[in-house]
């Protein structure tokens, strides 16, 4: 054939020419060679696997398997033809052709090491890993000592759950090539995968020393930190993976789940969304961002997100973690469902059996409450959240001695902070205080704080100088409090003191039974001078003067279920002679101006900065009809009539089916009848109210 500018050449010649230029990355000249080899002989089958070859590095996978396919044709029995149209296959994304190609070249040529290691990447990519490792295996065979060969096992054998091999055969390469990085990813996967993650870390920054711009350990470095809570690293690393690989899943991954270990919730699903573009079917991104979804209270999106997830792959925890979902989004008998699939896919964890506790106590069914969270306690180890759930239920019922002993493990369960003085000087064992100051601590919610303030008096009467430390929207209230010596509102300095205890351990370590709560009311008092200011406001208007409080705590785990619109309160309207006032505060005490129809209520709640000024305002009302809040409290604590509404599923202090309270003697409770209902124990509120008005 003609070369131009030259004299005639062979077509081997010609050939070896055209595979010259090839091995040097000028490309365009060896087409040239090849076209013009095939322009004088479209059938020979050099050009023409040469020319497939060099579509496969080009990126044209589908030529490529069009030109291989045509060398074949003409020459059926070479095995190396089939081993590239096995590449060209596999570059296209048809791993199972791929995967025939090469077992065709092995047939041709047992020994062909190239069609074993390239069909394990093909395995690999399908999942099979242990038909991947038995490949590498063949083909370490033939070569024992190949590094190639080693380095892939390695790498297929921590994919397939055998790391301890893994890590054999890995030193085995690195014997070979000690500064291979992609080796020492390699080697840092497998230890990651059994959890020796110094080790993981080192290999990673090995890697990295020896390639900085190596996205796929970038990303792998800032998963495994991500797991050890070094996030700003984490952070950092998966952004410079993705400056290198924009389009990397594992590293936007990597990047969401850091993200969420900051409270960066609304960036973490920005990633975790980007990854999941690039690759639908990554199912844990999608468990992630569930997760995260549901950490945002954003139930129904981490619903769906659960749900996709597991569409991709039917996993335990994601099963769990959708069974969590749902019941933090109150769908309550999907949740049983998904929990107990979960339980017979073999998950045994005592927090299934805490959450179907919790459910069956959300459902009013106490019993079942009581089972789960007693199979919760001994699923394995201590687990005190269970106890502590189990100690609601015994409270509520009654049992007081079992459900104060069970109250104490709220430390342990993480639901109350713990002060760190509580480890350091302990707390009060109910011996004598013979003249001893003790602190009290007020834990928890402003009604907990006046509901168990009765016991200031208890604690002077065993000798003992109590000092309350109190949230400073009580101070002026609580000081009222008989035989109190003194009260501060950290992080004010704290006063000397001999001994300590928190509030609500008092029942416990007093042993409070139904029959022996302090009961006496009141035991806390309006300021006399306020009192009298707002009784002036009142004039001389003789009408029925009742307080309404709807709204609780926004941030309350129960009070979604505990509160309601004012609108609810519409039926009180109808009783004669009555003047309805504002006891709201908080965002719900706008609402008052909405006015529910037939009641008119006036609204000073602008005048109350603090729970003593709210005082002032109840000590000239005739009744408060409130939810579940810190109002219901304080006018039972004055001794004033309170008329208390209730969800069907109620706080433990509250007790089981009464309409009195031990605890405030001057209270009236009225219950719905099933979850939602407030129609009929408002309605009931209302009937007596008007027959008090008649």
């Amino acid at each position: 054939m003609n070369k131009p500018g030259s004299t005639t050449m062979t077509l081997q010649q010609a050939l070896d020419l055209g595979v010259q230029h090839h091995q040097a990355g000028r490309l365009r000249e060896a087409e040239g060679v090849y076209r013009q080899i095939l322009a004088g002989d479209p059938n020979n089958a050099h050009a023409l696997h040469l020319m497939g070859l060099l579509n496969i590095g080009v990126g044209q996978a589908d030529t490529a398997v069009d030109y291989i396919r045509r060398a074949i044709a003409q020459n059926p029995k070479a095995a190396i033809y089939h081993c590239n149209l096995g590449a060209a296959l596999a570059t296209a994304g048809r791993h199972e052709q791929a995967i025939e190609a090469y077992e065709q070249a092995i047939r041709l040529q047992a020994d062909l090491t190239d069609a074993y290691e390239n069909m394990a990447t093909s395995l690999v990519r399908l999942g099979r890993f242990d038909r991947a490792v038995e490949s590498l295996q063949t083909a370490l065979g033939y070569k024992p000592n190949d590094f190639r060969i080693l380095d892939s096992l390695g790498a297929a054998l921590s994919q397939a759950g055998r790391q301890e091999e893994a890590i054999e055969v890995l030193h085995r390469a690195m014997a070979l090539r000690a500064n291979h990085a992609p080796t020492q990813h390699n080697m840092g996967n497998a230890l990651a995968r059994l959890n020796r993650l110094d080790e993981a870390i080192a290999a990673y920054r090995t890697a990295l020393a020896l390639r900085p711009d190596f996205p796929e350990v970038l990303s792998s470095l800032s998963g495994i930190l991500c797991e050890r809570d070094a996030t700003d690293e984490a952070i950092e690393l998966a952004r410079r993976a993705l400056a290198l690989q924009p389009e990397s899943p594992v590293a936007w991954f990597n990047l969401g789940r850091a993200l969420q270990k900051q409270n960066r919730p609304t960036e973490s699903v920005e990633a975790l969304r980007r990854a999941l573009a690039i690759n639908p079917g990554f199912h844990q991104a999608m468990n992630e961002l569930g997760t995260v979804l549901g950490q945002m209270k954003e139930h129904e999106g981490a619903i769906d997100a659960f749900r996709r997830s597991l569409q991709i792959l039917d996993s335990v925890e994601v099963r769990y973690n959708l069974a969590t979902a749902l019941f933090e989004g109150g769908r309550l008998e999907e949740a049983i469902g998904e929990f107990h699939k979960a339980e017979a896919m073999g998950f045994r964890d005592p927090r299934l059996y805490n959450n179907l506790g919790a459910i069956h106590r959300q459902l009013g069914q106490n019993e079942k409450a009581t089972d789960f969270f007693r199979r919760a306690m001994s699923a394995g180890g201590e687990f005190p959240l269970a106890r502590f759930n189990l100690a609601m239920v015994q409270l509520l019922t009654g049992e007081f001695r079992e459900g104060w002993a069970g109250y104490e493990m709220r430390w342990k369960a993480r639901s109350i902070p713990t002060p760190a003085r509580y480890a350091q000087l302990g707390i009060w064992s109910g011996d004598d205080l013979g003249g001893r100051r003790i602190l009290l601590d007020c834990e928890q919610g402003f009604g907990d704080a006046i509901q168990f303030a009765r016991y200031i008096p208890v604690i002077s009467g065993r000798g003992g100088k109590p000092i309350l430390t109190v949230q400073p929207a009580l101070r002026r209230l609580l000081q009222t409090v008989p035989y109190l010596e003194g009260i501060v509102c950290p992080p004010e300095q704290l006063p000397p003191f001999d001994v300590q205890c928190p509030l609500m351990s008092l029942p416990h370590v007093l042993g409070t039974t139904l029959e022996t709560i302090p009961g006496n009311v009141p035991y806390v008092f309006a300021d006399p001078a306020l009192a009298e200011s707002w009784r002036q406001r009142f004039g001389q208007d003789e009408r029925r003067r009742i307080g309404l409080c709807w709204w609780g705590n926004p941030t309350h785990a129960a009070d979604r279920t505990r509160s309601f619109s004012p609108e609810v309160l519409a039926p009180l309207g109808e009783a004669p002679n009555t003047w309805f006032f504002s006891l709201q505060k908080g965002a719900a005490a706008l609402q008052a101006a909405s006015k529910p129809a037939g009641v008119e209520i006036t609204d000073w709640t602008a005048e109350l900065s603090d729970f003593a000024d709210t005082a002032a305002l109840i000590a000239n009302l005739d009744l408060v009809i409130s939810c579940d809040t810190a109002v219901a409290h304080l006018a039972g604590a004055m001794g004033k009539p309170v008329w208390l509404l209730l969800p069907f599923v109620a706080d433990w202090r509250w007790l089981e089916n009464r309409s009195d309270s031990p605890w405030y003697p001057t209270m009236r409770i009225f219950r719905q009848v099933k979850a939602g209902d407030w129609d009929t124990p408002v309605l009931e509120a209302a009937n007596m109210l008007r027959n008090m008005a008649e």
